[in-house]
């Protein structure tokens, strides 16, 4: 019998320990998937937006009085152009021309220096990849480089193993990409209205913050996995105690306690106004909703990526597919908790959140890792209810007994009397 537990105890610890480091890492990919979300994308198959035509309707924004204008920043790749350095080695790269903060449009992480400012128009930044082609090495800033035969600077180097350049777009220049942030996120209807009002028309428009609030849930399964569990428990042992008035009644204020204690730990993203109908039975509503929204997305997805595109779709897929695989341990491991005293209950808390917490200082030099408190929370949650559960549930069944021996005794008792007036 001690065997089998220890080898239980054993397959549960290397599970808890798989788990969370499985969580962590769609975690690593979660920060990125969530920083790619941060703004609406718009993009132009034929045509977009020249600097000069956005500075001119921003002024006249600011005459007009207009306020909560979104921040934008319009970007063009140029695929293939040829970068040469002052020793005439030479290679090619795609070419990112931006016109506003270029973190805004990627997430890749600086090594040296920074990205070139807004009116840097002589400063770039090149990507690691590049810079081990052209010189053997990534601490290469203030070297000279031509692009296209036009002399740069490097200002900074970021972490990609592609061949990328960032630098300032030209004034006059057509770009065909756009980034809107707006407080809070913004909708797609507000990125049409601006639109609209801005005369910037024929753009098709992908809602990321509306994507990212999917993302948000998706990455929250193993906790929405251990809440449900948690209402299935509480719920069958109410149906236990259905027909014992007095212990329902005491079981009651616990359930609440408990219910009250799962909505503090999971916070799920809000729904958007204009996912709200006027009548929930207002079928025609979530038809044209669902069809407007696909449309976009098809029509986005049918043009040919662009490298913000990949970064995104790249970290949520692997979000999404580790998410799925600590929800189908965390699953396992919920099954396989069995908590039966009360010192048992706090060192399995405290060995979880201090792997967290090992976790967290492992990856804090990184900057990309930051836990949701569901990750603390929900999983301790779950082992303190299953050891009140078996607690309450011993409670309840040695008070059964003493009743059903408190019966037979009266009953035996009621027989010997009858037999006695016999």
């Amino acid at each position: 019998m001690k065997t089998n537990n220890s080898i239980h105890c054993r397959v549960l610890a290397v599970t808890a320990i798989l788990t969370a480091f499985v969580w962590c890492m769609a975690c690593s990919f979660y920060s990125t998937t969530m920083d790619s979300c941060a703004s609406i994308s718009v993009r132009w198959k034929n045509g977009g937006v020249s600097p000069s035509a956005l500075v001119r309707q921003q002024n006249n924004a600011k005459k007009d009085g207009i306020a909560d204008q979104p921040e934008v920043t319009l970007w063009q790749v140029y695929s293939a152009q040829q970068i040469m350095d002052s020793d005439m080695r030479n290679t090619t790269a795609n070419v990112v021309a931006v016109f506003g903060e270029c973190e805004d449009i990627t997430t890749k992480s600086m090594l040296y220096g920074a990205f070139p400012s807004n009116s840097d128009t002589q400063g770039c930044a090149v990507s690691s990849g590049l810079a081990f082609s052209l010189w053997g090495s990534t601490q290469v800033l203030g070297v000279q480089v031509r692009i296209e035969g036009e002399v740069f600077y490097v200002r900074g180097v970021f972490e990609d193993d592609n061949a990328r350049v960032f630098r300032q777009a030209e004034f006059d220049k057509t770009l065909s990409n756009m980034q809107l942030t707006f407080p809070g996120g913004g909708t797609r209807e507000d990125a049409e209205r601006y639109l609209t009002a801005a005369n910037f028309m024929g753009g098709t428009i992908l809602d990321l913050p509306l994507m990212g609030r999917g993302f948000r849930i998706l990455f929250r399964s193993p906790a929405i996995v251990l809440a449900f569990g948690i209402i299935v428990r509480l719920l069958r042992r109410a149906r236990k105690l259905w027909h014992y008035q007095a212990w329902l009644f005491s079981y009651l204020p616990f359930v609440l306690a408990v219910l009250a204690v799962l909505m503090l730990c999971i916070d799920l993203p809000e729904i958007p106004s204009s996912f709200i109908p006027s009548k929930w039975s207002d079928f025609e509503f979530w038809k044209d909703l669902f069809l407007s929204h696909w449309k976009n997305v098809t029509r986005w997805t049918s043009a040919a990526p662009t490298f913000r595109d990949k970064e995104l779709w790249g970290s949520a897929s692997a979000m999404l597919l580790l998410s799925i695989f600590a929800t189908i341990l965390v699953a396992v491991s919920a099954a396989m908790t069995s908590i039966r005293s009360y010192k048992n209950m706090v060192l399995t808390c405290a060995a979880y959140i201090l792997t967290l917490c090992l976790i967290s200082l492992g990856t804090a030099s990184s900057g990309k890792l930051s836990f949701c408190k569901e990750m603390y929370l929900v999983p301790c949650l779950w082992i303190g209810i299953d050891y009140m559960l078996y607690w309450q549930g011993r409670r309840f069944d040695l008070a059964s007994h003493e009743r059903r021996l408190s019966d037979d005794k009266n009953t035996s008792n009621a027989t010997e009397e009858t037999v006695e007036q016999t």
